[in-house]
């Protein structure tokens, strides 16, 4: 851990965004810090930082190229026990607010407790915190989305009932290491969605596809500096 934080602060250095006395600096204080707790606290300015980092070196992700406005929030208070689950839930709602933004997308990215040795962490079900339900029906056909079939039956065996329509949205579903998992219905002004149309054959509406209004990945870890 001490190894991977200095090496993000060192390149953190190397690309201009902190100066070489200040990395030196923090390399002794963090080395104090996980002398004495085993971890260390990230700064916010090294969350934002890294995580910009972070996303520009994913190999598969094309967005990527818009790195640079990338915004951070640092949620690990709300993911720090021995707070509930509503409290990680209103971090993640507060979340599809921000990032929607009256239309005007933010490209945003919410940092929680992270996990280490013996320290398993935050569990988000969800692989977007917006899904569509799929109803697997008896004679094979899905009612809905395909790809959330699996975890459209785990929710329901938790007590979760939808109404069986084609875009009903899933409940998020998360999990405190060692604690039964709990799931939270989103409000519909937390779901922004967009009606699919054609601009050249009107029946196209008539339809009535939609799909939610931008993604929200909930499936991906972190690794940043030695901390996950």
């Amino acid at each position: 851990m001490a190894a991977e934080a200095t090496a993000l602060l060192h390149q953190l250095a190397a690309e201009g965004h902190l100066p070489a006395d200040a990395v030196e600096r923090r390399i002794t204080e963090i080395g104090s810090e996980l002398a004495a707790t085993g971890t260390y606290r990230q700064s916010p300015e090294e969350l934002l930082l890294g995580s910009r980092i972070a996303w520009r070196n994913n190999p598969q992700c094309i967005g990527k190229f818009y790195w640079k406005g990338l915004e951070s929030r640092d949620c690990r208070q709300a993911g720090a026990e021995p707070a509930d689950e509503s409290a990680l839930f209103e971090a993640l709602l507060e979340h599809l607010r921000l990032a929607w933004n009256g239309g005007r997308v933010r490209l945003l990215l919410s940092v929680f407790t992270p996990s280490g040795p013996g320290r398993p962490g935050l569990r988000v079900w969800n692989g977007q915190l917006i899904r569509y339900a799929g109803y697997r029906q008896h004679d094979g056909r899905v009612v809905g989305d395909p790809e959330t079939v699996e975890l459209t039956e785990a929710v329901q065996r938790l007590g979760w009932r939808g109404r069986g329509t084609e875009y009903d949205v899933l409940p998020l579903v998360v999990q405190w290491p060692g604690r039964e998992p709990r799931w939270f219905d989103l409000p519909a002004d937390a779901v922004p969605e967009v009606r699919i149309t054609h601009p050249d054959y009107p029946w196209f509406e008539q339809l009535g596809l939609r799909w939610h209004a931008f993604p929200t990945i909930s499936n991906q870890v972190l690794e940043l500096g030695g901390l996950r």
